[in-house]
């Protein structure tokens, strides 16, 4: 049975010949297993990007240990360190590689060949007969803008994300204009849409969270897009991070399919929920 274990400093030495060739850096987190006599078989090195996604640097098992689920153990048992994160795990690398396509599809990876990021212009995605249709629907439910809380309910707010994100770093940069809250019938969060803006006229949803009812992040998004169009905000362009399928069936679902803008590069990325 293998042993899951954070490299550090003291067991640094001893995964030294698993790790990239001269790795000495602190700033990325890494992690190892450990098999008979608590031996050395394998290593990972993650880091965090500006899109709050952990990538995957490095994975390395030693050759006699391969096929027997050592790599598998590694992010399931990286899974449970992050549960209570609100990130996704990614990992990127060149074409041609269709056992790594296949470990990581069965694995759950959702592997595509577009950048993780959804483009959404806002007053073409208006014209959509799906959006359309949203923005026209009566839902049960009141979505409020960030910027209208009062002291005790961004407290709530702050309490909300450190309990369901297990961090309070979205709402540090959102914009409290385009970032929405649904609050229950006790006046408690129940749901979170955060924005931040990336430039004059983009903004990225940084987070997408929902304890309540199914429809909330439908709520929510109407609630993004009708304050773009009242604003008349006519270049506004939403960002959504593509972290795993149900994000772009979120999407498509919402917008249609197959008509969001979404570069192509190879990436492999999966949700940790």
């Amino acid at each position: 049975m293998f042993k899951f274990t954070r490299i550090a400093e003291e067991n640094r030495e001893a995964f030294e010949a698993l790790l990239p060739t001269g790795f000495k850096s602190m700033d990325l987190e890494s992690f190892g297993l450990l098999g008979k006599e608590d031996l050395p078989i394998a290593a990972m090195v993650l880091s965090v990007d500006d899109d709050d996604i952990i990538s995957i640097k490095w994975l390395y098992v030693d050759p006699d240990y391969r096929r027997c689920g050592a790599a598998s153990m590694l992010i399931s048992s990286l899974e449970k360190v992050l549960e209570k994160e609100a990130f996704a795990l990614s990992i990127s690398y060149p074409e041609g590689h269709p056992d790594l396509d296949g470990f990581l599809t069965a694995f759950g990876f959702c592997v595509t060949e577009g950048d993780p990021v959804w483009y959404v212009p806002v007053m073409e995605a208006a014209q959509y007969p799906d959006i359309r249709h949203v923005l026209r629907q009566k839902m049960k439910g009141k979505a409020d803008p960030v910027a209208s809380l009062k002291n005790k309910m961004r407290n709530e707010l702050l309490g909300f994300l450190e309990r369901e994100a297990g961090t309070t770093e979205f709402a540090d940069n959102c914009d409290p204009e385009r970032s929405f809250v649904i609050q229950d019938d006790d006046n408690k969060i129940e749901a979170v849409l955060l924005t931040e803006q990336v430039t004059n006229d983009h903004y990225m949803v940084t987070l997408l969270l929902n304890t309540g009812s199914p429809d909330n992040p439908l709520i929510l998004t109407k609630a993004l897009i009708d304050g773009c169009l009242k604003n008349a905000d006519q270049q506004t362009v939403l960002m959504f991070v593509a972290a795993n399928r149900s994000v772009d069936n979120f999407i498509n679902t919402l917008f249609g399919d197959g008509k969001i803008v979404r570069k192509q590069l190879k990436y492999a990325v999966y949700s940790l929920e």
